[in-house]
């Protein structure tokens, strides 16, 4: 990779990722504390 594709919108974009990927391992993690979640 070089520097010149490290522009502002691909940070905004790698930054959305980790907060997806937070949220869904969180819901992972505590679906069995909810009866909406654990139904799947």
């Amino acid at each position: 990779m070089k520097a010149e594709t490290l522009t502002p919108p691909y940070w905004i974009n790698m930054g959305a990722v980790a907060i997806i990927t937070l949220a869904g391992s969180r819901l992972v993690m505590y679906a069995h504390t909810h009866q909406t979640l654990s139904e799947f």
